[in-house]
């Protein structure tokens, strides 16, 4: 288990990367209470046992010794890492783990970057990432932080013909790849 959670964050390396970075410009810290995001969300103030991974990760972590419990997501849609499922914001859901001990939700219309799983990340090919589209849409967004160049980039995708393709097409886009959340990834 211990295993499978390492390398989940070795292969969200690129999204944690980015979402550090979009923090360290914000002032705010990476890791955050649902109310930073979602402040007008009355109940949302109150939630102490789930966190704002980024912008568009929602850990709610176990804390007893069980497969389940009772998550409030914040408005919109959100679609859990490992199950797939889809949930409704604005309500409480009693949601079950996946092989991971935690539950991991992904903003609706999100473009997640993974990279290839490496034993270090001096390791890791920053030219080569996977972006998972986790949308129940024919759109998706996603944003890339790029140490080389120093920016951040915002890249839309569009679902059409059974495929996920960028909406602009420039140089950074030509050696990645997106999948669809209901592929194995």
């Amino acid at each position: 288990t211990f295993r499978k959670i390492v390398e989940l964050r070795y292969k969200l390396m690129p999204y944690i990367f980015t979402q550090a970075y979009i923090a360290s410009q914000q002032g705010l810290p990476l890791m955050k209470a649902l109310l930073l995001n979602y402040p007008d969300d009355e109940t949302a103030w109150f939630i102490d046992d789930t966190y704002l991974l980024g912008e568009d990760l929602l850990v709610a972590p176990l804390m007893e010794n069980t497969n389940s419990r009772k998550v409030y997501l914040p408005v919109g849609k959100w679609i859990d890492y490992q199950t797939k499922k889809i949930y409704e914001g604005e309500k409480w859901h009693v949601i079950e783990t996946g092989e991971l001990p935690g539950i991991l939700l992904v903003k609706n219309k999100s473009l997640i970057p993974h990279i290839e799983l490496t034993q270090s990340t001096a390791f890791m090919d920053w030219a080569k990432i996977e972006w998972i589209a986790f949308s129940d849409s024919q759109q998706a967004e996603g944003k890339l932080f790029s140490s080389d160049m120093n920016k951040l980039e915002i890249f839309s995708a569009q679902y059409k013909k059974g495929e996920w393709n960028f909406l602009k097409n420039n140089s950074s886009v030509k050696n990645f790849v997106i999948k669809n959340y209901k592929e194995e990834y």
